[in-house]
């Protein structure tokens, strides 16, 4: 078998060379088209990649979406300076890593099995498998900074082999290199240095152990060598891990979410690792973004080969090329196994050149038993042939028609931006701000608007189009001349709105689908006229942002109704920290009520979005608690940064927390004598809630019923109401229930002495005949069910806890 397979045509390398050209082949092919649109994160990406090559600004940490690192960005930032700020030129960058790794593994697996005849026809054959996977394609294919990190996975532990076979420390100074500059690209690359040093630490046990099976370790080698890498990679990384230990709460920004300990509905370990390895099985990841939903990691053949690789790895652990590849495969399946959504091809990635290796030694020790006449061309032939046939299929045709990808990838948002985008080119458009704030919309104005101050309020035209896929009162209007902001919605505007746009044109997707609505306005400029705050400031925070005006509407409410508070921000300079605004309402005695805490303008605009001189809207309802009290309340507000401990952003001139002018409280009388139909009854024992009366009204087919309750103590626990129409039989034809006041008055608010006025519409059965009904009332424990005993005037208790009022209904 050594002389044949030493006298084959053509040699490994040249096959390596065709993979690598099939791999930039796939992984170039429709790249313009595939994916159909710009996920979230991948729009990130791209609005600060075009502000480093607008700006030549270079960050060292991007701390937008959960926060990132900088290498990915600087190099699209680089293809947008060559080839324009597009789809394409952002996705190259990732695509030509993606194909930079398969050389890559050739080489990784060729060193691990140097000592045998097969070592260069085995790491042919995984760089084949790489350059065919639909796993490796699809994420070589998305602008995720995690493809880099299989590339340095695999020169690190290429370059670390080297030098721990040799003994020479300039290969250990080579992989501390690779290891450094691997930080900068994506978390799960500090996995790396990991994997070498639990190998390090498991082959000097071995070597303790098994000492003549382990000969090759030397211990002044291996601490000599590790000492150069650590140098050497700490050196690299020292830029980032200075501003990590500066920024504490950004090194770890997004991992205790996604941990199955701290999952609402707790995933038990061993299911999680049962996930996992299935995906070598028959099922792999079901997220759309990442895989055809349930594809094995692997194709067949591979999969095959890869339970081979683990049995023979597991029988010869002792042999370090197989304790370095189980514990490389091992310890990068954790955040995987550890965390939700298993099994998640994003979080295991670091371990796909393992397990390609792997696979790949499965398959050759297959071959080199059973038919080693044929040499290696046929299994590298058959192998890469059956994978890529598969992969073209799946990915290109089924992937890629699919709905669900489409889906995942906001498809129906980028349509919507396009169009809103098209529009803008001659006539103002008004974009609600949960669009406007997306990163999709963000990179489209950013490359129509490149100067430093994009925002620039203008003169409104009496024409202009409406596109939304919700109505709002906070808009922004992009237009031929820049991006101003408009005057609030008022309610009657919005109410307005939503009729009119039941007639609007549909924005459809590619499948046909209406996703949003556009409606051409004419001649009516208050909809698009500037802004005018009611109460214009100066209060500016830190160096970093000013609010220049606020609105607050109505001054005076009662408990349970919403205030509207409409903030105005400008960014004083290009931001890089997502500031989060928090909300607090207190009383005049300083006791807190209620408190919102999340991105500006509805969670949509981040503040690391922001550059400077932008002008940013932001609106919000507050809801005031139902047991508040009558008087004077305040708002206050304050700008945190939660990548350091919640630390608050300074009020220049002020306290860090700033004072909004104050309402007022003031709750709705009731007035029992007015009620239409007093009734004397009590709830519970000893009594907890006094029933009033009600007022019955008749409004098409609803019934509109008020009912009046008085609250005769505190009530811990939350109670609802039932209404049941009966007919003259007692059958029940109709029902509702529901919090007091529809949720918003909770009885566990209520305080003693409360009068509220409860009000209901009875919506009536289609064809209702007229004639004598009954409408049976009572309060139970939403949490138990048990109804409220009820007692009339004389303390006689009503049957089924219900009290009966009889109504006549007319006919229409």
């Amino acid at each position: 078998m050594t002389s044949r397979s030493a006298r084959q045509f053509p040699q490994p390398e040249l096959f390596v060379l065709a993979f690598t050209l099939l791999a930039l082949f796939l992984r170039a092919y429709r790249l313009a088209e595939l994916p159909p649109a710009l996920y979230l994160d991948e729009a990130w990406d791209a609005y600060d990649a075009l502000r480093v090559a607008q700006t030549g600004a270079l960050p060292i940490f991007f701390p937008g979406d959960y926060g990132r690192e900088p290498l990915m960005i600087y190099l699209q930032a680089l293809a947008f300076f060559f080839w324009g700020a597009n789809d394409w030129a952002l996705r190259v960058v990732p695509a030509l890593v993606g194909v930079a790794t398969v050389p890559a593994i050739y080489r990784v697996a060729a060193e691990l099995f140097r000592e045998t005849a097969r070592a260069k026809w085995l790491g042919a054959l995984a760089a084949g498998m790489l350059a065919v996977s639909f796993w490796h394609l699809d994420v070589s294919r998305l602008s995720f900074r995690v493809i880099f990190v299989p590339l340095f996975s695999a020169l690190a532990t290429w370059t670390f082999w080297r030098g721990w076979r040799t003994g020479r420390a300039r290969y250990f100074a080579i992989a501390g290199a690779l290891i450094g500059i691997g930080l900068y690209t994506y978390p799960a690359a500090r996995f790396i240095p990991v994997t070498l040093a639990v190998f390090a630490v498991a082959a000097g046990i071995a070597r303790l152990i098994l000492r003549a099976r382990f000969s090759t370790f030397d211990w002044r080698t291996a601490l000599i060598g590790f000492a150069v890498m650590a140098i050497v990679a700490g050196i690299v990384f020292a830029p980032l891990a200075i501003h990590y230990w500066q920024h504490p709460g950004q090194f770890a920004l997004r991992t205790g979410d996604v941990s199955i300990f701290a999952a609402h509905d707790p995933i038990g370990l061993a299911e999680n690792i049962i996930r996992v390895a299935r995906m070598f099985v028959d099922r792999g990841d079901i997220n759309p973004l990442l895989n055809l939903p349930g594809r094995p990691a692997l194709d067949l053949l591979g999969i095959v080969g890869f339970w081979i690789g683990v049995v023979i790895a597991l029988t010869h652990f002792a042999t370090p090329r197989y304790s370095l590849l189980l514990i490389w495969i091992g310890l990068n399946l954790l955040p995987t196994a550890l965390t939700v959504d298993a099994p998640h091809f994003l979080r295991a990635i670091n371990a796909l050149p393992a397990i390609i290796i792997l696979s790949a030694d499965g398959l050759t020790q297959v071959w080199q038993r059973v038919v080693p006449r044929f040499g290696w061309t046929p299994l590298l032939l058959s192998a890469i042939i059956f994978g890529g046939a598969l992969t073209c299929r799946d990915y290109f045709d089924v992937w890629a028609s699919s709905r669900a990808t489409y889906d995942a990838f906001e498809g129906s948002l980028d349509a919507t931006v396009a169009r809103v985008m098209s529009l803008s080119q001659t006539a103002n458009v008004i974009v609600p701000v949960s669009i406007y704030g997306t990163p999709q919309m963000q990179f489209a104005m950013a490359k129509r608007y490149p100067q430093n101050i994009p925002f620039i309020p203008r003169s409104p035209q009496s024409s202009a189009w409406f596109v939304t896929t919700t109505v709002q009162r906070a808009n922004i209007v992009v237009g031929p001349d820049g991006i101003f902001i408009p005057q609030p919605l008022n309610d009657a505007q919005i109410a307005r709105l939503k009729t009119l746009l039941k007639n609007g044109q549909p924005i459809k997707n590619k499948f046909g689908d209406g996703v949003a609505s556009q409606l051409q306005i004419d001649n009516t400029p208050e909809y698009i006229a500037d802004i005018q705050p009611t109460h214009r400031l100066d209060a500016r925070f830190g160096d970093a942002i000013r609010l220049f005006g606020y609105t607050l509407t109505p001054t005076t409410v009662t408990p349970g109704e919403q205030v509207w508070i409409a903030l105005y921000w400008q960014a004083l300079r290009d931001l890089n920290t997502d500031y989060f605004l928090a909300v607090n309402l207190f009383d005049a005695r300083g006791e807190s009520f209620a408190q919102r805490v999340a991105h500006p303008a509805l969670d949509a605009a981040p503040t690391s979005l922001w550059r400077r001189g932008a002008l940013i809207p932001d609106a919000f309802d507050l809801r005031v608690p139902a047991d508040a009290h009558d008087g004077k309340y305040r708002v206050e507000i304050s700008l945190l940064d939660r990548t350091a401990a919640d630390l608050l952003l300074p009020l220049i001139g002020a306290t860090d927390r700033l004072s909004l002018d104050p309402f007022t409280v003031a709750r709705a009388s009731v007035n029992p004598s007015a009620i239409k139909n007093p009734v004397a009854a009590k709830l519970g024992e000893p009594a907890l809630i006094s029933f009033l009366g009600y007022d019955l009204d008749r409004a098409g087919e609803s019934l509109s019923v008020i009912l009046y309750w008085k609250s005769e103590r505190a009530t811990p626990q939350d109670y609802s109401v039932f209404i049941h129409l009966l007919d003259a039989s007692g059958n029940l034809i109709a029902q509702r229930d529901s919090a007091p006041q529809n949720g918003n008055a909770p009885t566990s608010w209520w305080l003693p002495g409360d009068l509220i006025a409860d009000a209901h519409a009875f919506i009536l059965p289609p064809g209702i005949s007229p004639g004598r009904y009954t409408l049976a009332l009572g309060v139970y424990d939403s949490a138990s069910g048990a109804r409220l005993p009820i007692f009339d005037a004389n303390g006689a208790r009503q049957p089924n806890d219900a009290w009966r009022l009889p109504i006549e209904i007319a006919g229409r």
